[in-house]
């Protein structure tokens, strides 16, 4: 065996990127290969086998509502959370246009949002983009001074995929209610770690994706609250919002095409896990965030924590090093198998700063000295210790090439 093969085999490998994706969860897995081989029946099929999985397919759906206290018609399948913002957004404003609808996002929305709300805008649509605070908080005042006659829809994400700063999303959704608006909120971060009551917050709408809670890739749901619908209207959802797809009558005529079965079983497989497991994984995620976040401030010079540290998901750590680039770092830190990103990975081929961080207020140069890295329930005390150090080295090292003092 060559010295090369020796090194790659005591190499350590550390996946500290579980808000781009988590692995999927064995007896998820397990469920979804089941589905895929011996359950891959058509649900909108007549016969015996297809109506054995309409049933799981429903049974999915009343485990999604109940975990946010909706009724199950509510739960719309689509294929990611993109889908289902863009589906938010798009239905809404569209089923609208008429009325020429305003709409409400942050400036630090995922791109999902983001990019949907500035091609709404090209298309003629009206809308505003609220500042942030230096930490990321959307301020209600702010975003009440924005608030229009012919407002029809505010779009704040639950928790930032970036910075993981948490909004203040009960009194949001109080002050869309007291001015007739519907209220969305992109959960995808947040769905799966931290309890969700769509009642409680006043959320009308609700985006989610199972692969951020260890289920598949490739399924995703937009959540109705049915305080905003009555029953007759769930017989026809379309009635609310505009469906982007035309076809069959597939999820109350707004997503048309065969459900993908085994992905949304799997799915609801994950949020049972997800719902059993919540607070061991908080405790534990926690933990090992402050001990992250306290041995970086302390141990590294220069070194500053994006966003704020007390208000923030407990997996989320994103940090700002003078002196550096935050690609470089990354390039390093994956040369010694740990796996990090720079920010969103639907904006990781980018070369342009973070636009969550310049929203911060921080400079390009600054934003771009930052990384992201986010624990998960595999994450060990061993994986924070060995990342830190390499962390530490690495730092130097590029420090010492631009000559930073």
């Amino acid at each position: 065996m060559t010295s090369r093969d020796t090194s790659q085999l005591q190499k350590k490998y550390v996946y500290l990127d579980h808000a781009a994706t988590t692995p999927m969860d064995p007896d998820v897995f397990k469920v979804f290969t089941e589905y895929s081989i011996n359950n891959f029946e058509n649900p909108s099929s007549l016969h015996e086998m297809g109506k054995r999985a309409r049933k799981s397919v429903e049974n999915s759906r009343k485990i999604i509502a109940s975990s946010l206290n909706i009724h199950p018609k509510g739960v719309i399948f689509t294929s990611s959370g993109t889908e289902s913002d863009n589906l938010a957004l798009q239905g809404i404003m569209r089923h609208r246009a008429k009325e020429r609808p305003h709409l409400i996002v942050s400036q630090i929305e995922h791109p999902a949002i983001y990019n949907t709300a500035k091609y709404l805008e090209h298309e003629g649509f009206e809308v505003s983009y609220v500042p942030v605070t230096s930490e990321g908080f959307v301020e209600l005042s702010v975003l009440e001074s924005l608030i229009q006659e012919n407002t029809q829809l505010i779009s704040i994400h639950f928790v930032n995929n970036e910075i993981g700063t948490y909004q203040p999303i009960k009194e949001i959704g109080q002050l869309a209610k007291k001015n007739n608006i519907i209220f969305h909120s992109d959960a995808v971060q947040a769905f799966g770690k931290i309890p969700i009551d769509m009642q409680a917050l006043n959320i009308d709408l609700l985006s989610l994706s199972g692969h951020k809670l260890y289920g598949p890739k490739g399924v995703g749901a937009l959540c109705i609250n049915s305080q905003k619908l009555t029953s007759e209207k769930f017989s026809n959802l379309a009635t609310f919002l505009e469906p982007m797809l035309y076809g069959g009558l597939q999820e109350n005529s707004l997503r048309p095409s065969t459900e993908n079965v085994p992905a949304i079983i799997a799915l609801g497989r994950a949020v049972e896990n997800a719902e059993q497991n919540m607070n061991k994984w908080k405790e534990q995620g926690k933990k090992l965030q402050e001990v992250f976040i306290n041995e970086v401030l302390t141990k590294i010079p220069y070194s500053y924590l994006n966003g704020n540290q007390e208000k923030r998901l407990y997996n989320n750590c994103n940090f700002r090093f003078d002196g550096v680039d935050g690609f470089d770092l990354l390039m390093l830190l994956d040369n010694q198998g740990i796996a990090t990103s720079t920010g969103s990975a639907c904006s990781s081929k980018s070369d342009k700063p973070s636009r969550v961080l310049t929203s911060l207020g921080l400079s390009p140069s600054d934003a771009s000295g930052s990384i992201r890295l986010t624990l998960g329930k595999g994450t060990t005390a061993e994986d924070i210790q060995y990342t830190v150090a390499k962390m530490e080295r690495a730092l130097k090292q590029l420090r010492f090439a631009t000559h930073f003092q």
